[in-house]
């Protein structure tokens, strides 16, 4: 069983009184740091507003998917990290290591496979907000699991805790033998409901933290499996409980992380959640990467939105929304240019439009890098050159001046000009 006790500004009442200060202090620094990080992400927010053109807006939007996957590789990194630390520290034999990692694995794909499918007399205490217990569920049930399943309840010692199910396993002659015995439960304070509890983002960064930690087999399950496992002719590992702490506190922080790269929503109710709550073991500098990610998932999204749209396709665009074939097909014929946009939008997959749409897009490149973004079109020249194309970003880098087209060599017009 897990327990997650957390120090909310208002809310600090554990501990002694000197413990209690120091506490108190560490939490009110967080929050003040939190605020000046929010100060600057505002500010960040209106740069890429005021700096954003059709011109750089496709470098925005690919910049911002780059540091979306540098911020999954940095975790990704430390885990490897945290593992090499613990093999080389102990000096645990690669057969038993890997042994131990390959347990896990199984264990996780078991805990994924079983989760929803279970059924089961649970508890779902009466004296939880009523509001809050639907979100709850409803969280749960977008995360793969059966709320009918797990014990949801109102703890009294002022505590969040979170348990996984029991799953016993056994390791005879190579074969792993699985089974659960148990399905976890979530307890929630309803003291520290209150704070905040009309905040939709914040109760649902309170819900996906505690359903992430609920669920995760993370790098703790190892010492799990190190200690009881035992190999023919090498020595039992012996690792000190200090190192389960450890390993406790990184998959903690490492759930936050999940959650924020998973997808927007996600990474805007981790923020909203750290920006009010201080944790133990919670920096600001992790805060600053919850707001890094979230920064660059909103732009990402509000770049998509207003500036993936082609204009120079929009008459193709609204025949194939008609599914007027003869049209669409004279519209290809004429050069206009197919985006994967317009391929997503058409939901029938085997109807006619659809095919005619794929064949094109497959065969219509940029006349420079031979690639096919979003953004192409046909060649802006005063010579009109029926199924030639160009992209902005390859536009952009000829010198207009001198080359001018490359395939006639006469004068462009601008990009954004219309036909």
């Amino acid at each position: 069983m897990k327990h997650i006790k957390t120090y909310i500004i208002l809310s600090l009442f554990y501990g002694n009184a000197p413990i209690l200060c120091m506490q108190q202090q560490k939490a009110q620094n967080y929050i003040t740091e939190c605020k000046t990080i929010n100060e600057e992400y505002q500010s960040r927010w209106k740069k890429l507003i005021k700096s954003t053109t059709e011109d750089n807006a496709a470098e925005k939007m690919e910049q911002s998917q780059k540091e979306l996957q540098l911020h999954r590789r940095h975790i990704s990194n430390e885990k490897k990290i945290v593992l090499f630390t613990l093999k080389t520290r102990y000096q645990i034999h690669d057969k038993v290591w890997d042994t131990a990692l390959q347990i896990v694995s199984e264990l996780k794909k078991y805990n994924k496979k079983t989760r929803l499918s279970l059924s089961g007399g649970a508890v779902h205490d009466p004296k939880m907000p009523g509001s809050f217990l639907a979100m709850l569920k409803s969280e749960l049930v977008k995360n793969g699991h059966n709320p009918a399943s797990i014990n949801l309840f109102v703890t009294e010692n002022g505590c969040e805790q979170t348990k996984n199910g029991i799953i016993q396993y056994s390791l005879s002659e190579g074969v792993l033998s699985i089974e659960r015995k148990d399905y976890g439960h979530i307890g929630i304070s309803c003291f520290d409901l209150k704070h905040n509890y009309a905040d939709i983002p914040f109760q649902k960064g309170r819900c996906l933290r505690l359903i992430k930690w609920m669920q995760k087999l993370g790098i703790r399950a190892i010492y799990g499996a190190l200690e009881s496992l035992v190999v023919e002719d090498i020595p039992p590992v012996s690792i000190p409980k200090k190192e389960f702490t450890v390993l406790n506190a990184f998959d903690q922080k490492k759930s936050l992380y999940e959650i924020a790269l998973e997808d927007k929503q996600g990474a805007e109710c981790i923020k909203k959640w750290c920006s009010q709550v201080w944790s133990e073991g919670t920096e600001v500098e992790d805060y600053r990467r919850f707001s890094d990610i979230c920064f660059h998932w909103q732009s990402y999204s509000w770049l998509k939105k207003y500036f993936s749209n082609n204009y120079h396709c929009i008459p193709l665009a609204l025949k194939v929304k008609c599914g007027d074939i003869t049209a669409v097909t004279n519209l290809l014929k004429s050069g206009m240019v197919v985006t994967q946009h317009m391929i997503d939008d058409e939901k029938h997959d085997e109807s006619e439009v659809k095919k005619l749409l794929q064949e094109a897009h497959k065969a219509q490149r940029c006349c420079i890098c031979f690639e096919h973004p979003e953004d192409m079109r046909d060649v802006p020249c005063v010579q009109r050159h029926t199924g030639d194309f160009m992209c902005r970003k390859c536009y952009k880098h000829l010198d207009i001046q001198q080359s001018g087209c490359p395939i006639c060599e006469r004068a462009l017009s601008s990009y954004n000009s219309a036909r």
